[in-house]
């Protein structure tokens, strides 16, 4: 690996006040975790060849060995994720949610999905067309994002 690819191909955006959060993190780990999670949620799905599975956060998983990606009913890995082993990754992604950098949403298969912690007022763009069942996830990931950042949290 040398050097950087030509930013016109290779570039997301990342948040203007993101270096003022992490500037008092001394953890690369959560760094990783953290822009790892900027990449695939303001990337988006133009970049890649297939859909996205599951846009509503990533899993432990992904985070370890790459994000998952349907093309012609066959899963890929878009990239090789964050370079940590699961145990390190884990210990990131608790840290992360700590600091109030990301969410963690618990599933009923025992796993768990992660994303940004956004401010209340954010609407996901990707969100705007979506129906059926990938509309009530949306709907019901924003009920937990609206219990999450309600007055009564202590958080």
């Amino acid at each position: 690996m040398g050097g950087y690819s030509h930013p016109l191909a290779s570039i997301y955006e990342v948040p203007k006040s993101w270096i003022e959060m992490v500037k008092d993190v001394h953890s690369i780990g959560v760094m990783k975790v953290c822009e790892y999670l900027i990449r695939h949620t303001f990337e988006g799905n133009g970049s890649y060849e297939g859909n996205l599975i599951d846009n509503l956060g990533l899993s432990l998983d992904e985070f370890v060995n790459g994000r998952k990606a349907v093309k012609k009913s066959k899963v890929y890995r878009v990239d090789e994720g964050i370079g940590l082993t699961e145990e390190g990754a884990e210990e990131a992604l608790e840290e992360a949610v700590e600091h109030m950098f990301i969410l963690q949403y618990d599933l009923p298969n025992g796993k768990s999905l992660y994303c940004l912690r956004m401010d209340e007022d954010y609407v996901d763009p990707r969100y705007q067309y979506l129906n059926g069942p990938q509309l009530e996830a949306y709907q019901k990931d924003e009920q937990r994002r609206q219990e999450y950042y309600s007055p009564s949290n202590p958080d």
